[in-house]
């Protein structure tokens, strides 16, 4: 007797569990050379943010264990805006 059937199921089984699965994240900071931040409407330099939006990005990047948040420490630190950090 052929499994025919039995494989066809499975294989539209794996296929559904496939959809319904969650996108896996991706970090759009990973490959962004230093001084750069990537934003939604593409790269801008760092040195351009405004200070919250630095501050911003250090927190998601802590949240998420970014390597990217000592970059923006430092451009912190130069700001002398460290201390707003909570």
């Amino acid at each position: 007797m052929s499994d025919t059937g039995h494989g066809a199921h499975w294989a539209q089984q794996w296929i559904a569990d496939e959809i319904r699965k969650e996108p896996e994240m991706t970090d759009p900071q990973e490959g962004v050379r230093r001084g750069m931040w990537m934003t939604h409407d593409g790269l801008i330099p760092i040195r351009d943010m405004p200070d919250e939006h630095v501050l911003n990005a250090y927190k998601t990047c802590l949240r998420h264990g970014n390597d990217k948040a000592e970059e923006l420490w430092l451009e912190m630190e130069w700001r002398d805006i460290e201390w707003r950090v909570k």
